[in-house]
């Protein structure tokens, strides 16, 4: 066996969940490349529980980002410490080129001149093919597999293992994101809400962080259902996985729940305010996603969310 057939890569993708989710679409077909890999993901630390969850990652770098310099100066020491042959720099921005270049791999792999930022591209030695703004990231993303020789087909593996999850006649209601212009109005989830209730029989389980506590405890006590229950601030990422794969249709903002739920197979309802679909709307959900005209999301109405969710739940879409 040869270094070429088991390399030692290091993938750098440590930014938002729904970025490093998408990203996790390259670990199987870089394991079908190089059977015999070692694959190294430099991630940030409230990102490894989901990380670690997922096949095809050999090893894991954390990035503790609040330290600062420090954060920096651990992953500088772990990074001169190992070899890496390949390095797939897939955060596209000064930091990660750095770190690109402390991997000492003789392959940097990054983004095109054009498609880079902060002059990202001076630090890689390769680069995927340039992409037009609208090009779906996901698709990007697979371009670092073409670029090593790879192939991939659709649909996409994203390396979690769901397959002992039972599907139930439940709806995931994401209530928030972490960008408030993200979210959709208060009065909107409670109507929709209400309609999901008396004119489904569907169970719904509301999710989000512990910011959105409050929300979910009001909606429990306002309409007092033993078919509403509430996992808002309980769930680690793997069981965030878990519940959006075992529910039928979820809804949400643009987060990362939304690729998560994508990545399961879950349906998903995304609600768009100016952010491009095309470019990073969740994988296979573009005929769901709502977008306000004036992108602002609260201009979405309940009429439009529950359409679509009755589209899927009469078995209208297929993934």
């Amino acid at each position: 066996m040869t270094k070429q057939d088991s390399p030692s890569i290091l993938i750098i993708l440590t930014a938002s969940l729904g970025d490093v989710v998408r990203g996790f679409a390259v670990l199987a077909p870089i394991k079908s490349l190089f059977p015999n890999s070692h694959i190294t993901w430099l991630i940030e630390d409230k990102w490894k529980s989901i990380a670690e969850n997922v096949q095809g990652i050999d090893e894991i770098l954390v990035f503790e980002r609040k330290k600062g310099w420090q954060g920096i100066k651990k992953i500088y020491q772990d990074l001169r410490k190992n070899h890496y042959d390949i390095t797939l720099d897939m955060q596209r921005h000064f930091k990660s080129g750095c770190f690109s270049l402390l991997s000492g791999a003789k392959r940097r792999i990054g983004f095109h001149r054009a498609n880079a930022h902060e002059f990202n591209f001076i630090f890689n030695n390769e680069f995927i093919t340039k992409r037009e703004e609208n090009y779906p990231k996901i698709y990007q993303y697979m371009n670092f597999v073409d670029v090593l020789g790879g192939t991939w087909e659709e649909p996409l593996n994203f390396g979690f293992d769901t397959k002992n999850v039972v599907r139930e006649n439940k709806i995931g209601v994401v209530l928030g994101s972490l960008t408030i212009k993200k979210d959709w109005n208060i009065d909107h989830y409670k109507t929709f809400l209400s309609r999901v209730l008396s004119e489904t029989d569907q169970l719904i389980v509301l999710l989000g962080d512990s910011s959105q506590i409050p929300f979910a405890e009001e909606m429990l006590i306002l309409f007092g259902s033993e078919r509403l229950s509430s996992l808002v601030g309980k769930t680690t990422l793997p069981q965030l996985v878990t519940v959006l794969a075992s529910c039928r249709v979820a809804v949400g903002p643009d987060s990362g729940p939304g690729h998560i739920s994508a990545a399961v197979s879950t349906p998903y309802i995304a609600l768009f305010g100016p952010t491009n679909i095309r470019r990073v709307g969740p994988y296979k959900m573009g005929s769901l996603a709502l977008q306000a005209q004036s992108h602002i999301v609260s201009d979405i109405s309940e009429d439009e969310v529950f359409e679509k969710l009755i589209y899927v739940l009469s078995g209208n879409y297929s993934f």
